[in-house]
């Protein structure tokens, strides 16, 4: 009794198979009869489900890892419902498991800290006419480190004796980012802080070679190499003479107090007298105009 769907047979041996053509529920009865003619029935219920293929894509391949990635699922069916599991190397996406389709696809958006290729995957529930399926990235997604670029991509020269300071930055990965003197030789007398800045007082001439690198909170890398000359400089020494009293100043220098300071060579200063009241400028002396 009942009807078999459409495609499928059953053999006088018992063997139910073809391929079924058409989905839907079938309600039939199979009876058996035995060598001596008894007879037995059992009544099923078989229910074909829609064919359906899923398929998994990123927009984005490669991506930068630590940075957002969205994975677009499709299911092909008859009106697919249910939801879509999505799989890196086979372990379910945080917030991305049993996400709707809408209306016969799903989306997932995540970061990816593990530079690789990797897996993706996504799992098609199935319902009630559609069969489960199973869609896997072709090629995988590869994710790529990020490139840290660490600037001034040069550092201005100094001068021997003289105060030097030069702030380092990096862009490109993920703050904070530490630095560190790598390879090379920083000039005597100047040091490199974690936080990036190259200061001191050099007190060697030269050309100095050296690497700077900088690391960035996930652990990721990039450096610039660098080379700074130390020229010799000039020292200036001012005096206030005279039965006045006043100041002369520039960058460096405050004198009374601070009356010398070197600069490189070829720095044009420009020197300020300042008498107190009661005192006259008269002028500069040994060939200062």
């Amino acid at each position: 009794a009942g009807t078999l769907p459409v495609g499928l047979t059953l053999s006088s041996a018992g063997l139910l198979s073809g391929t079924p053509l058409t989905a839907g529920n079938a309600l039939f009865t199979v009876t058996v009869t035995d060598a001596s003619g008894g007879t037995g029935a059992q009544d099923f219920s078989l229910t074909i489900k829609n064919l359906t293929t899923t398929a998994v894509f990123s927009l984005t391949n490669p991506s930068v890892a630590y940075n957002a990635v969205t994975f677009t699922a499709v299911v092909l069916g008859v009106n697919p419902t249910g939801t879509l599991d999505f799989k890196i190397d086979g372990i379910t996406i945080a917030g991305c498991g049993a996400k709707s389709l809408s209306p016969n696809l799903a989306q997932c958006v995540t970061t990816i800290s593990t530079v690789g290729t990797r897996v993706i995957t996504a799992d098609y529930s199935g319902d009630t006419n559609n069969a489960a399926s199973t869609g896997t990235q072709s090629d995988g997604q590869v994710v790529t480190a990020p490139t840290i670029t660490v600037s001034p991509p040069t550092l201005p020269g100094g001068t021997a004796n003289a105060a030097y300071s030069q702030a380092i930055t990096a862009s490109g990965g993920t703050v904070a980012y530490t630095f560190a003197f790598s390879t090379g030789a920083l000039p005597d007398g100047l040091t490199l802080s974690s936080g990036g800045l190259l200061s001191g007082t050099p007190t060697a001439t030269g050309t100095f070679n050296f690497t700077i690198a900088a690391t960035d909170a996930n652990g990721f890398t990039g450096a610039t190499a660098y080379s700074v000359t130390i020229n010799p400089g000039q020292t200036l020494t001012v005096a206030v003479t005279g039965t006045g009293f006043g100041s002369v100043t520039v960058t460096g220098i405050n004198c009374p107090g601070d009356c010398s300071e070197t600069f490189a060579t070829g720095t044009v200063i420009e020197l300020t007298a300042m008498p107190t009241a009661g005192s006259t400028f008269t002028g500069w002396s040994d060939g200062c105009t």
